[in-house]
């Protein structure tokens, strides 16, 4: 289910199973069991246009989209006015975050590489192991192996960057639950 506004039809789902979903500014995506992508909602830079083939993660950026197939590797499409869709194209990757005008994305040997808008210190990322990853529209945070949150932007300034006490993980019991 979706709500908010719909302006360009981003609230009103294609009418299936999913198992995964990502929102943009006015568009959004979802993969399916089998990992096939269905975008819906505006189209203006190709954004709701997924290639054919089948997913195991994906996000949805401003305008523009990006995932990760069985075989781990890259793909984005939409707007690339600041590099955000040009995807490395070497690499496997487990983790893939789309902004508005960048997009991060960490490696199977846990290293996060960002692309796109520079002017905001948004595709600098700290040198480290990552396992989990999100932008924002002017910062990116990343979740470290050791459970740290690690936040960045132009000037280097920690943003908003909790120690592991603040936000401890979660034993593998609570995790289940």
């Amino acid at each position: 289910i979706c709500w908010g506004t719909n302006e360009f039809g981003q609230a009103s789902p294609v009418e299936k199973e999913y198992e995964l979903i990502t929102a943009g500014s006015a568009h959004t995506c979802a993969l399916d069991k089998a990992g096939r992508a269905t975008c819906w909602g505006d189209n203006s830079f190709g954004q709701s246009s997924p290639p054919k083939t089948n997913f195991i993660a994906i996000s949805a950026g401003s305008s523009h989209t990006c995932a990760i197939d069985r075989q781990k590797r890259l793909h984005c499409w939409g707007s690339n006015t600041h590099g955000q869709s040009q995807a490395p194209r070497q690499g496997a990757f487990t983790a893939v975050a789309a902004g508005s005008a960048h997009t991060c994305a960490i490696n199977d040997e846990g290293h996060s590489l960002c692309w796109g808008a520079r002017e905001a210190g948004r595709s600098s990322p700290p040198p480290g192991r990552y396992e989990a990853i999100d932008v924002g529209g002017i910062h990116s945070c990343a979740i470290d192996i050791k459970g740290n949150i690690a936040c960045w932007d132009a000037r280097q300034t920690p943003w908003a960057a909790p120690t592991a006490d603040v936000f401890p993980r979660p034993s593998t019991d609570q995790a289940r639950h």
